[in-house]
């Protein structure tokens, strides 16, 4: 019985220890959680204003019979780039899991060649082990990822879109709903999705005034500029929103798995007083019984 003792002793320490850290890690999650969510809400409105600028030149361009690079020209897409953003870090529930599994789905569904761009060591070491064709990679810290380390990734990207050696650019994300739940999307950035942008809030109120709006030197050069700027700022907000997503999920995983430290802690203590009155109650048996003996 003694034996038995300090097993549920020893366990229930071990477990004691488990919870501190999981609740200094939550806290930590916390933390980070709410510094993400600060930079996530500041990246919003200019994302939406310049996505709302670019729909409203291209829908303009459209009616006057101009086609330009970024809006698809052909139904065949033969060439798919995946921008997938991923954490460097577990311990963060189905996080990675959900982002990796939606890009086998996308990548199962659509014909076609298709590369990766990684953000994010848990994605690139999972599909770098299949032998994915995996044309760029960055594996540093997200939160101290630059505009510059952007567009270092989107540069080439566009480049080869606008020469035709890529036929469509999908992002791989995870968007923010709130504190509790976050879902994994996946997005077309070219060609540009003039129906998604159509959406945006702004989008309405720019296009009722479109035909007003003279650009100089000319409509086409200004969205040539601003795609490139749309593309930069749409994919650092989503690393921004991923990474804000990912201190969410690992903060609720390290609060989940600190009650269930206490709820394990509770059971034991249970378990062990039990045990230690029994075993209380054998020696006072034993006593009384070599008492009766010794009459």
């Amino acid at each position: 019985m003694s034996n038995d003792l300090q097993a549920i002793s020893r366990r229930m320490l071990s477990i004691r220890g488990t919870k501190h850290i999981t609740a200094a890690m939550k806290l930590v999650s916390a933390a980070k959680f709410r510094k993400a969510k600060l930079a996530y809400d500041a990246s919003k409105g200019y994302l939406h204003y310049i996505r709302s600028t670019i729909a409203s030149i291209i829908y303009h361009e459209q009616n006057q019979g101009i086609v330009t690079s970024y809006e698809r020209t052909t139904d065949s897409i033969e060439r798919i780039c995946y921008i997938l953003i991923t954490g460097n870090r577990g311990l963060c529930g189905g996080f990675n899991k959900n982002l990796i599994h939606l890009l086998e789905k996308e990548m199962d569904d659509d014909p076609g060649r298709k590369e990766i761009i990684a953000i994010g060591s848990k994605g690139y070491e999972h599909f770098n082990r299949r032998g994915a064709k995996i044309t760029y990679k960055y594996l540093e810290p997200q939160e101290d990822m630059t505009v510059n380390d952007v567009r270092d990734i989107i540069t080439p990207i566009l480049e080869r879109f606008e020469k035709g050696k890529i036929d469509e650019v999908k992002l791989i994300y995870t968007e923010f709903v709130n504190g509790i739940k976050q879902e994994v999307r996946c997005e077309r950035m070219l060609p540009f999705d003039l129906e998604a942008a159509m959406k945006e809030e702004h989008v309405p109120v720019t296009f009722e005034y479109s035909h007003e709006v003279e650009y100089d030197p000319s409509a086409v050069e200004v969205l040539h500029y601003l795609i490139p700027k749309y593309m930069e700022i749409s994919l650092h907000g989503s690393i921004i929103e991923s990474r804000t997503c990912e201190e969410a999920a690992r903060r609720n995983s390290m609060e989940s798995a600190t009650n269930n430290a206490e709820d394990i802690l509770k059971e034991l203590s249970l378990y062990y007083n039990r045990a230690r009155q029994e075993a209380i109650t054998n020696e006072l048996i034993e006593v009384v019984a070599g008492s009766e003996a010794s009459i």
